[in-house]
């Protein structure tokens, strides 16, 4: 019996500056590009700064069993969790904690409740050699690991979020304005456009649960065969939406939604609001199975060749 310990630490530190969010125009059909005149303008009003962080901490536990000279166990397990992402002076963290309720967003840490303080991930592995003559191998392992909200899931939020950050949406623009406009725009602080922010406030853990199955057998001296089944279960996978903030429907016929008329009609998802609403939360599904197989034969001099099959499904 061998028993290992392990453990690490680290933070995370995402400078962001520059003109945040995007620059889009959209030109008439009638009129060519090169003719200098897009029928409307979509910028980032000012400049923004924001340094975002966080700190991970995780530790390892793993004991190696040998509960026999053909049987080996394997138990693990791994705790792994996150602090919020914060900001010097707490700004740039701006969220509709209720997407279809809050008329203001929330200022301020917390971004959300943290999912990751009971993040235990245990494992378990085995080798087994059913016939006790080396050349049969049967192998297993499950094991859980975690899916941590990490600042990669919010710096895009945080560059583009009212009330930090201001837009501009201007039409009717005349033939040279564009775009030599823009600096004056940006400089005046002229906004009349915005974009909130709603993550899932108190999300679920987000985690995959992984497992495989192994069996192995030497055919000859220097032919293997190995068979074996892989898969994954994802639980609570990150998602998002570029504007949940629409019409909502006003009933379902068997299963299907039936949506208001005519169209400009019916309520949005959050009443108070009529601007562009990212949400993102953590509700997806994902699953994955596999069949593999690998054939593997040795040469002389070296050489080795093989093949392999895997079918599987998501």
């Amino acid at each position: 019996m061998t028993l290992s310990l392990s453990g690490d630490t680290g933070a995370s530190y995402h400078p962001i500056a520059g003109k945040c969010g995007h620059l889009l125009c959209r030109i008439s059909s009638r009129v060519p590009f090169p003719q200098d005149q897009p029928k409307v303008v979509h910028s980032p009003g000012h400049v923004t700064a924001a340094s975002l962080r966080q700190t991970l901490f995780g530790g390892y536990l793993k004991d190696d069993w040998r509960i026999r000279p053909s049987l080996t166990l394997n138990l693990g397990l791994r705790y792994e969790m996150v602090t919020g992402v914060t900001t010097p002076d707490n700004t740039f963290i701006s969220n509709l904690r209720n997407l279809f309720a809050d008329a203001t967003p929330a200022l301020g840490a917390p971004f959300i409740q943290n999912p990751t303080l009971r993040n235990f991930e245990p494992r378990i592995g085995f080798a087994w050699d059913p016939f006790h003559d080396g050349k049969t191998s049967v192998r297993g392992a499950p094991g859980i690991f975690d899916i941590l909200p990490l600042i990669s899931e919010f710096f895009t939020a945080t560059t583009s979020t009212y009330p930090y950050v201001r837009q501009f949406d201007v039409g009717n623009l005349n033939q040279g304005d564009f775009p030599m406009i823009l600096p004056k725009l940006i400089n005046s602080g002229t906004a009349n456009l915005r974009t909130f922010t709603s993550y899932q406030f108190n999300p679920s853990r987000s985690y995959m649960m992984i497992w495989n199955l192994t069996v192995q057998r030497q055919l000859t001296p220097n032919t293997t065969l190995m068979i074996g089944y892989v898969g994954n279960h994802g639980v609570h996978m990150f998602e998002r939406t570029d504007d949940a903030n629409t019409v909502q429907p006003i009933s379902y016929v068997n299963g299907m939604p039936l949506w208001p008329i005519p169209v400009g009609s019916g309520n949005l998802a959050d009443p108070t609001i009529s601007d562009t609403i990212h949400a993102f939360y953590w509700g997806g599904d994902a699953l994955y199975d596999a069949l593999q197989v690998t054939l593997s034969k040795k040469f002389s001099h070296g050489f080795q060749a093989q093949g392999s099959f895997t079918w599987g499904r998501t």
